[in-house]
């Protein structure tokens, strides 16, 4: 049961009782008191407030409202974080009116599609969070890009989504298994313009503009990572040879070139080897390369894009593709989504898009330390 207020509402603002103030920080009855703008020492005539106390602090000092009954040390209690992460959250919702003001500038029309699929996206390097309704088994989404891809093929032009993704990857410092997707699409569009929107989507949050550095896949393997793709791409490669390359460009992204970016800045990654296409087009003056193209800030993935593929044929072709590495691999086969196939099948215009991890934006824009501290509640405490 909740503990009963003590007395009246007074005018003031809420905080929460730290300690007694050091001897000669104020008058001789001071308390330091935790708030959302921070830390400051108030006058209190209250006798006996302890640690994590709520009191309302006025013109005449502080108040008590509400005594604190919790049986957890102060420091492992909500409001103790929450005082901490305050500023963040509050820049966060800045930077999200900011960017959501800048689409609707743009025209673009924000949609919310289906937070449970039949379908989860079938890319190897995705683990969709499996769920149950009913007795039907459904899918927390990777991404909304199959629902936006048949709002395009519907004759949409410009299409945002702003809100959860989900995925059962690691847990650290960069990655949370719930966060917040920033994914949008131009009809027409090449990755160039799309580029562009990233660059000036990154300067709302930051505050300011800066340069970009744009970088191939190939020309980033060699100079951070001495592997030389083209040497590579003149042999007659076997299926293992192949699975042998992707698992070496992997880990040469991750090991070398990732931490390499650092240095760097803002840059774009371009022109994905045609193995890790994923669901974009091959170039097509070198099919050897896709349209796939990612931002990192800071030495951190940011987002990722395509020049999308609308081939009906060939994404099926793919989707069968990582069906069998998931099988090789023993992970778990998903149904093959045929809706949003068959939305192909019916014509869809050229166009471009791209995910963007929001939190990651934020944490960087803040200057945070981690993704924990620009959400409200991480996973260990939702």
């Amino acid at each position: 049961m909740n503990p009963k207020p003590t007395g009246n509402r007074p005018q003031g603002s809420l905080a929460r009782v730290v300690r007694s103030a050091a001897p000669g920080s104020g008058t001789p009855a001071s308390i330091v008191v935790s708030t959302l703008q921070g830390m400051r020492v108030v006058p209190s005539s209250e006798p006996d407030l302890q640690p994590g106390d709520l009191v309302f602090v006025g013109p005449r000092g502080a108040v008590l409202v509400s005594e604190n009954v919790s049986e957890r040390p102060p420091d492992q209690q909500d409001w103790w974080r929450i005082h901490r992460i305050a500023p963040f959250l509050r820049e966060r919702a800045k930077i999200q009116r900011l960017i959501r003001r800048w689409f609707e500038d743009q025209g673009f029309l924000e949609v919310s599609t289906p937070i449970l699929a039949r379908c989860p996206g079938l890319e190897v390097h995705l683990h969709p969070i499996r769920a149950t309704v009913g007795s039907a088994e459904r899918h927390l989404i990777t991404s909304p890009e199959y629902h936006m891809k048949r709002l395009l093929a519907g004759g949409f032009e410009k299409l945002v989504y702003f809100g959860p993704a989900f995925r059962d990857d690691e847990r650290g410092p960069h990655h949370l298994p719930e966060f917040t997707m920033l994914e949008w699409y131009r009809a027409g569009a090449d990755p160039p313009e799309i580029m562009a929107d990233v660059e000036r989507v990154v300067a709302l949050a930051m505050g300011r503009s800066e340069p970009w550095t744009t970088l191939t896949v190939k020309d980033a393997l060699r100079k951070f990572a001495d592997l030389d793709l083209d040497a590579d791409d003149k042999k007659r490669r076997t299926k293992k040879a192949t699975e042998e390359r992707i698992d070496a460009i992997h880990l040469a992204l991750v090991e070398r070139v990732e931490p390499a970016l650092a240095a760097l800045g803002n840059v774009h990654l371009i022109e994905w080897p045609a193995e890790l296409a994923s669901l974009a087009q091959l170039k097509e003056d070198d099919p050897t390369v896709s349209e796939r193209f990612e931002a990192y800030v800071g030495g951190i993935e940011l987002s990722n894009g395509f020049g999308e593929l609308t081939d009906p044929a060939e994404q099926r072709a793919r989707f069968e593709a990582d069906l069998a590495e998931r099988r090789r691999l023993k992970l778990p086969v998903f149904p093959i989504d045929e809706n949003f196939l068959d939305a192909l099948a019916t014509g869809i215009p050229r166009c471009s898009g791209v995910a963007l991890g929001f939190d990651r934006l934020v944490m960087k824009a803040v200057g945070a330390r981690t993704l924990d501290d620009v959400v409200p509640f991480p996973p260990e405490l939702a």
